[in-house]
């Protein structure tokens, strides 16, 4: 109900200004900077996505310049990846999967394949996760 009114969409809004984040760029982020070059990891073949190794997609946004190994390390926000498949999404041949943003061209030349790794593909159909693994309860540890 939240979503279907707006009212969850405000109250993001309200989030992101408590935090000193501008909900312009929310409310319209085409008037966010772009990063400089932008590739694509397109589907080597037909299939289904089964596996995306996120933690090497963390990895590789970190390359590019989104995050840091060192906390003198600078981050660049208009670096990383949008992902455009997920687990147990159709592929064809040529399709996007993702895209990486950077503003060093070499840093995407240097990851690309290491991005393109990241997914895996399979003939048969996939199915994805479970949204909720589990869940803490306070008077009974982990459940699920």
């Amino acid at each position: 109900k939240k979503i279907d009114d707006g009212s969850g969409f405000a109250k993001f809004l309200q989030i992101v200004e408590a935090q000193g984040g501008d909900a312009a760029v929310i409310e319209k982020p085409e008037t966010y900077p772009a990063a400089k070059f932008r590739f694509e990891i397109k589907s080597p073949k037909s299939g289904y996505v089964s596996e995306i190794h996120c933690r090497e997609i963390g990895k590789i946004s970190m390359a590019l310049g989104a995050g840091r190994s060192a906390v003198s390390d600078g981050v660049d926000y208009t670096s990383g990846i949008v992902l455009r498949k997920k687990v147990g999404d159709r592929a064809e041949a040529g399709d996007v999967l993702a895209v990486a943003y950077a503003n060093k061209k070499e840093r995407i030349a240097e990851n690309k394949d290491r991005l393109q790794n990241a997914f895996k593909l399979i003939d048969a159909q996939a199915d994805p996760p479970p949204l909720i693994q589990g869940w803490v309860d306070a008077s009974e540890g982990k459940n699920g």
